[in-house]
């Protein structure tokens, strides 16, 4: 499972809102095999009339999946 917790504030003390775009648009997910790979997800905040953001690098490995039976 991928999983972002990002800590912000707003200097002013206004109410923010994160929203997650890219790859992930919610701050969890989890993988599957068919994820392995590089991604960018944007995470943004903002206090309704500012906002900051930063693009955060996730790598997906291959996971070790069970062995199949062949009729």
């Amino acid at each position: 499972e991928v999983r972002f917790t990002p800590i912000a504030y707003d200097p002013e003390g206004d109410s923010i809102t994160t929203t997650y775009s890219g790859w992930m648009t919610t701050n969890a997910y989890t993988t599957t095999y068919t994820d392995a790979g590089e991604y960018i997800v944007t995470i943004t905040v903002s206090d309704g009339e500012q906002e900051s953001f930063q693009h955060v690098q996730v790598t997906v490995v291959n996971v070790n999946r069970a062995p199949v039976f062949i009729n």
